[in-house]
C-alpha cells in the first residue's frame, strides 16, 4: 500500500509536473526587443493533455510552436478546466513570485486566449446533445449567456490594464465523431429513440459548438467600432480554428480522427499543429509574425525527427520533403504523415548549462499537496498529523553543478500504520485514500503523454517514466506475488487495493533527478525582481512548466501548479545534532 501510495504520488507528481523546458536567454543589445506573448485560457492552451510524449510539450503544443518559430518571449498561464468565470478571476490575480500574472497581463504585446469550451462541455454533455437533437437549447444558452458576460468583463479588464495589447481568441473545433467517448450510453439510447444514428453525432455536436462560437463572433461584431469604414476599436481578433478542423473532417475523415487525444476532446499533436497554423496565418496578416517563421517551423520539425524518430523511420527522406514544403500546412502534413503510427524514442536529456547556486542547497519539504489533498500528513488510527514521509530522506536538492533532485521516502511509522489497517480491515484502497481516479488518469492522460505506458506492465511503465522524466521508484520487488497481484488489480479495476502487508517489507522511495537553472525574472510592471528556479529542458526555450520561486530572505522555495492545485514548499535544511539544531 505504501509502495502503491508512493507510486501514485509519483505518477501524478511526475506527469503533472515534469513537462517542458525552461530558458532564460540574455538578449544582446543589438537585437530588437522580442514581443512578449501571454497565453491564457483552458486545457487546449495549456497543452498538458495533448502533446505526446509530454516532454515535447513546447514543440507540439500550439503555444510553443508559435512562440518558438516567431522568436517571442512567451509565457503560458492557461489552466486546464478553466471556464470564462475562472479566466476573469485569473487575469486579476496579483503577482505570485515568478508567476507574475498581473505583470504579464499588464505588459504583454499579445495576449492569446482559448476559452468558452468548458462553459458548455464541462457540464452534462448528454443533456445538451439531446437538446440539440430537439433543436432546443435552454441549457446551452443559459450557460452561454453567463459566458458572454464573463468574456465581456475579462476583455474590459485586460483593455484597461493594457490598452496596447493585441488580444487574440480562437473558435472551438468540433471533436465529436461516430465513436466519440463524449457520447454516453444514455445519450446514444435517447438519440436512437429520436431516430439519430452514430453518423449524426458530429452534426448534433456541431449545433452546440456553433452556438458557442457564435458568442465569440457576435461579441466581436457588436463591440468593434468603425469610423468611415476604419476600425477604431476591436475587442480582439478571432482565429477560426473550427473551420480548419471541419475541412479535415470533410476531406480526410481518417486523418481527422488522429487530431484528438484518446479522451476524445483535447487536440493531439497534429491537432495542435493545425491550431498553430491557423493562428500563424493571422499573425502574418497583422504583421505580428517573424519573417523567418516558416524556416524556423521546418527546423523545429526536423529537429524533432532527429530527436524522436532517428532509426525508426527514414529521417533524411522526410527532412528533404519538409525542406521542399511551400507553406506551414505542407510542413505539418509531411511531418505527421511520415510519423503516424510510429512510437517515438525519447528520454530525458540532461544539459547542465545556465546559472546555478554557488553551493549545494537542500530544502526540507514543508508542504506538498495535489488536487487539494495534503500529502504531508494524514490522520490515521486516531493519530494526528502522521507524516507519510521519512523526514531525513525527503528533500529537494539543487547542486552547484546544475543537478536537481527531489526525493520522497516513506516513513516507517506510516508503513506500520498501513499494515495495521490491512490486518484490521483486510484491504486498503490507496486510490480512495489519496482521492485519485487512477483509471481516468491512465486512459485520458498517461497513455498519451507517455507512449507505451500501461499499468499492465509496471516494470516497463516505470522504465518509460524514468527515461522520460528522470523519475525512479525504489523498493518495489516485482518478483513478489503480492506486488504482481496488486498490479493486476490496478490494471483491471483502476484502483490500488492492497490486502497483503508483505508488499511493504522494503523501504519505498521516489527519486526525481534532472537539471535546474537560476534566472532573475523582472516584472516590467513593478520593476520587482524574482529569482526563478527552472526545472529541466533546453536553454533556447521560454520558461519551464515547473518554476520555483526562491526567496533568499526566508531561505525557502515555493512551486505552484494550478492545473492540479499543487503546491510544494521547501525550507532550508538545518543540520541537527542530538535532536537539536546545531
Amino acid at each position: 500500500m505504501k509502495k502503491k501510495f508512493l507510486f501514485v504520488v509519483t505518477l501524478l507528481f511526475v506527469c503533472v509536473f515534469a513537462c517542458c523546458l525552461a530558458s532564460c536567454e540574455k538578449e544582446q543589445a543589438s537585437e530588437p526587443e522580442k514581443k512578449l506573448v501571454l497565453f491564457l485560457g483552458d486545457s487546449i492552451a495549456e497543452a498538458f493533455a495533448g502533446p505526446s510524449p509530454l516532454i515535447e510539450r513546447e514543440n507540439y503544443g500550439y503555444y510553443g510552436i508559435l512562440g518558438n518559430i516567431n522568436g517571442y518571449e512567451y509565457y503560458n498561464r492557461a489552466v486546464s478546466g478553466y471556464q470564462t468565470k475562472h479566466l476573469y478571476e485569473f487575469v486579476q490575480r496579483a503577482d505570485d513570485g515568478v508567476n507574475m500574472v498581473k505583470s504579464l497581463v499588464s505588459t504583454a504585446d499579445i495576449i492569446h486566449i482559448s476559452i468558452i469550451g468548458n462553459d458548455v462541455l464541462g457540464y452534462d454533455i448528454t443533456e445538451m446533445l439531446i437538446e440539440a437533437a430537439k433543436n432546443e437549447y435552454t441549457l446551452i444558452d443559459k450557460r452561454l449567456k453567463i459566458a458572454e458576460e464573463n468574456i465581456d468583463k475579462t476583455i474590459k479588464y485586460i483593455k484597461k490594464a493594457n490598452s496596447e495589447a493585441v488580444i487574440i481568441l480562437q473558435t472551438l473545433y468540433n471533436p465529436v465523431g461516430e465513436d466519440s467517448p463524449l457520447v454516453s450510453e444514455r445519450a446514444k439510447n435517447a438519440l436512437a429513440e429520436m431516430q439519430y444514428s452514430s453518423k449524426d453525432y458530429h452534426k448534433l455536436a456541431g449545433r452546440m459548438i456553433t452556438r458557442m462560437n457564435a458568442v465569440l463572433e457576435e461579441y466581436l461584431e457588436k463591440k468593434t467600432k468603425k469610423i468611415l469604414g476604419k476600425v477604431t476599436y476591436r475587442p480582439y481578433f478571432l482565429v477560426d480554428v473550427h473551420d480548419v478542423f471541419e475541412d479535415v473532417y470533410v476531406r480526410n475523415n481518417s486523418r481527422w480522427k488522429t487530431l484528438f487525444c484518446p479522451d476524445g476532446i483535447h487536440p493531439a499533436n497534429e491537432g495542435h499543429a493545425l491550431i498553430a497554423g491557423a493562428n500563424q496565418a493571422l499573425l502574418e496578416k497583422e504583421g505580428l509574425a517573424s519573417a523567418n517563421a516558416l524556416a524556423e517551423y521546418k527546423t523545429l520539425r526536423k529537429n524533432q525527427l532527429d530527436r524522436l524518430y532517428k532509426g525508426i523511420i527514414n529521417v533524411s527522406t522526410v527532412k528533404n520533403e519538409i525542406d521542399l514544403c511551400a507553406d506551414f500546412e505542407d510542413v505539418t502534413f509531411a511531418y505527421f504523415h511520415a510519423t503516424q503510427d510510429y512510437t517515438p524514442y525519447y528520454q530525458n536529456t540532461i544539459n547542465y548549462k545556465g546559472e546555478h547556486f554557488d553551493e549545494d542547497m537542500r530544502f526540507d519539504i514543508a508542504k506538498l499537496s495535489i488536487a487539494g489533498n495534503n500529502l504531508t500528513s494524514f490522520s490515521l488510527l486516531g493519530l494526528k498529523e502522521v507524516s507519510p514521509f521519512n523526514e531525513e530522506e525527503t528533500y529537494i536538492k539543487f547542486f552547484k553543478d546544475g543537478r536537481y533532485e527531489m526525493k520522497l521516502s516513506v516513513a516507517d511509522v506510516f508503513v506500520a500504520i498501513i499494515k495495521i489497517l490491512i490486518s484490521k480491515y483486510g484491504t486498503v484502497n490507496v486510490s480512495q485514500m489519496v482521492g485519485l481516479d487512477i483509471r481516468y488518469l491512465q486512459n485520458s492522460y498517461l497513455t498519451n503523454m507517455l507512449p507505451g505506458f500501461s499499468y499492465m506492465d509496471f516494470e516497463k511503465s516505470l522504465a518509460i517514466v524514468e527515461n522520460a522524466f528522470g523519475v525512479s521508484v525504489e523498493g518495489i520487488d516485482f518478483d513478489k506475488e503480492s506486488v504482481r497481484k496488486t498490479a493486476n488489480v490496478l490494471a483491471e479495476t483502476g484502483e490500488i487495493v492492497i490486502d497483503d502487508p508483505s508488499i511493504l517489507d522494503s523501504t519505498v522511495s521516489l527519486s526525481w533527478q534532472g537539471q535546474y537553472r537560476l534566472c532573475e525574472v523582472k516584472s516590467k510592471l513593478t520593476g520587482e525582481t524574482y529569482t526563478a528556479i527552472y526545472i529541466n529542458g533546453g536553454i533556447d526555450k521560454s520558461e519551464t512548466y515547473l518554476r520555483y520561486t526562491y526567496d533568499e530572505q526566508t531561505s525557502s522555495v515555493r512551486l505552484t501548479v494550478d492545473v492540479v492545485n499543487a503546491v510544494i514548499e521547501g525550507k532550508i535544511h538545518v543540520e541537527k545534532e542530538n535532536g537539536a539544531a546545531k
